[in-house]
């Protein structure tokens, strides 16, 4: 874990800006292994997302807009959201609890605007 802004900017530019991440919808926390139980209902695929610069104060925020869907089956209660650094399958980066966290049935879509995701190293 970085222990100063500093280091968590880098590791944040490095990990995250520096090479594509694609944010995925997960059903409940993951497991310490890496694991994820993530929405795998009709419809569903992980979005390429992209953040801008640091701060300086170890956080970053996406500078794009993602969405998901049109679910074309009820995906379940979406709890967090995931990182990853493929559009399928690859390696799981990091993850968030969502909040509010919500149901998402057939015909949803599942929007976050930019500034909506704001990453930092705890």
């Amino acid at each position: 874990m970085p222990s100063t802004f500093a280091e968590a900017d880098t590791v944040l530019q490095d990990r995250i800006r520096a090479n594509p991440v694609y944010l995925g919808l997960l059903l409940s926390l993951p497991n310490r292994d890496g694991t994820t139980n993530e929405v795998s209902a009709g419809g569903y695929a992980r979005q390429i997302i992209t953040f801008g610069a640091t701060d300086g104060s170890g956080v970053i925020i996406n500078d794009a807009f993602a969405e998901f869907g049109p679910a074309t089956a009820s995906w379940g209660k979406a709890t967090h959201l995931g990182l990853f650094d493929a559009v399928s399958a690859g390696n799981f980066i990091m993850f968030g609890t969502l909040s509010p966290q919500f149901q998402i049935q057939s015909g949803d879509r599942v929007r976050f605007q930019v500034g909506d995701l704001i990453i930092g190293q705890e």
